[in-house]
């Protein structure tokens, strides 16, 4: 019987602590060659009451914001926020999406939801772990030194005044 008041009021707590804001963000695609897009969306589900100060992205060195747009769809008392941005990624290596601050107003009290931050790798062209570089060698060895360049620009000198006509 103890054990069925404490679940009661375990699942009974969920409910009575709801702030009516849930949030999360998603990456397509998690593996990509550097310059392709990638489309990174933020989902947020709140009551209509509650007033959101979105994120947004902004270009830098390592990235390059293509789009950036905020779609909202109110359906009774529950709206449903899409916050989209495409990029494209210029650094190899891992690229991290820093977590997201959600700043929103509920009533006169702000509030802050925290996303976790997301992963890119980002994937080279070359792989060198399948291949094994090797250095590119001349077919034949072609070694002048200076005097053998020399003699050999004077004998085409001397190859030109013979057969120059005049």
């Amino acid at each position: 019987m103890f054990k069925k008041i404490i679940l009661l009021l375990i699942f009974s707590s969920n409910v009575v602590f709801a702030t009516g804001f849930s949030a999360d963000h998603f990456v397509f695609p998690k593996k990509v060659y550097i310059g392709d897009i990638v489309k990174h969306e933020v989902r947020i589900t709140c009551d209509n009451d509650i007033k959101i100060f979105a994120p947004r992205f902004k270009s830098n060195d390592s990235f390059v914001v293509k789009s950036s747009k905020i779609d909202t769809l109110a359906k009774g008392d529950i709206k449903n926020i899409l916050i989209s941005h495409k990029f494209s990624l210029f650094d190899l290596g891992d690229f991290l999406i820093p977590t997201i601050n959600l700043v929103y107003e509920q009533g006169n009290e702000k509030k802050v939801f925290v996303l976790p931050s997301k992963k890119i790798e980002m994937i080279s062209l070359v792989n060198t772990s399948n291949y094994k570089l090797k250095d590119i060698k001349a077919p034949m060895k072609l070694a002048f030194s200076g005097i053998k360049m020399l003699f050999s620009i004077v004998f085409f000198i001397i190859l030109i005044l013979i057969f120059y006509p005049e």
